[in-house]
Order: C-alpha cells, then structure tokens, then sequence
C-alpha cells in the first residue's frame, strides 16, 4: 500500500491518490504550551479514523515533536482533511493554525 508523506509544505494543496493508499501527516507540535494538532474535518465514508502518534525531538522537560497523523483511504471520493492546532478545552476561539489537503481517491 503506497504512501504520501506531508508536511507544512503541502499545505492547502490537492492529492489524487487510490483506495487503500496512506496518507501521513507529520507537523510540528510542542504539547507542552497546550497546543496539538486535532482532526477538524474528516469524511469517515473515504477516510478510516487516523492514527496518531507524537514522537519528541530530543530530551528534556518542554521538547517539542512531530505530530504524526495516518489515513488511510477506505473507498472512492472527493474529500478534504482538516487539522487544526488548538487548545481543546478552549475551544474553537484559541486556534492558531489550521492544515488543509484535498483529496481525490480513485
């Protein structure tokens, strides 16, 4: 199953991808301010419920990491992916940045 690694570079651009394929996205977090990448749009008929992994950039108290988010394309549609970089419990109004993709899957 093939895979399209991404990064803040692709943001806001359009992928043409298969059933089946992967698609990851790997993007800077430091969940010590409260701040951490979250789904905020997703079409659960295209796309399977991510899965999510933070790995640290190196030792000690308040590192930053990568937040890496995996999707995999369950079946044919025309969709978009959404992430948004927010403090949850204050809602909507603390968001500081967003990720955007749009998504073809054959």
């Amino acid at each position: 199953m093939p895979s399209i690694h991404l990064t803040e570079a692709e943001n806001n651009q359009s992928f043409d991808i298969h059933a089946g394929d992967e698609i990851v996205i790997e993007l800077d977090e430091s969940p010590t301010t409260g701040y951490r990448w979250a789904v905020d749009q997703l079409d659960t008929d295209v796309f399977a419920s991510p899965a999510d992994k933070f790995s640290l950039a190196g030792p000690g108290v308040g590192t930053g990491g990568k937040r890496r988010l995996t999707f995999k394309a369950q079946k044919p549609g025309s969709t978009s992916v959404a992430l948004k970089l927010w403090r949850d419990w204050q809602g909507d109004a603390s968001i500081i940045d967003r990720f955007h993709i749009a998504i073809d899957v054959h």
